[in-house]
């Protein structure tokens, strides 16, 4: 068995920058012609730490930008005109792009996989949306479904 690091994410192996121990003609055979691993040594230690240290900076820079996000759309309320019957039906529904077109033109680009609507909306009323900003950030805003 030898030693290696991991350049990629491996399922069952590991993920990228962990040292593993293979067997030598995994390695030869496998993991050095994909550019998969390199070899343990301290020269090589200490660029993959460096990476490590860069993408959890990374990391960390956009949870801040997230959490700054969350505090400006927190409490935001937005209307949405849609046609809708005399018992308040919505002709068609709300989905996630409707709320992104809304908070586009407010100045927020944000992808509909972000806007969690569990589903859409039918009815005029009041509604409470989660925004998923990041994995560990997530702020909710108002939407009014206004009668066109």
């Amino acid at each position: 068995m030898i030693e290696v690091i991991l350049k990629n994410n491996l399922p069952g192996i590991g993920k990228s920058g962990d040292i593993v121990k293979v067997k030598e003609g995994y390695l030869r055979n496998y993991l050095l012609p994909h550019n998969l691993a390199i070899e343990v040594t301290p020269n090589n230690l200490k660029v993959v730490q460096a990476k490590k240290e860069k993408y959890l900076l990374l990391k960390e820079k956009e949870k801040k930008d997230a959490i700054v996000l969350a505090d400006k759309i927190k409490g935001l309320s937005f209307n949405i005109k849609k046609e809708a019957t005399e018992k308040d039906a919505l002709y068609g529904s709300v989905i996630a792009a409707d709320v992104r077109k809304v908070l586009l033109d407010d100045g927020y680009d944000l992808s509909e996989e972000m806007i969690l609507l569990k589903e859409p909306i039918k009815n005029l009323g009041v509604y409470e949306i989660e925004i998923k900003l990041h994995p560990e950030v997530v702020t909710k805003l108002k939407i009014w479904v206004v009668k066109k």
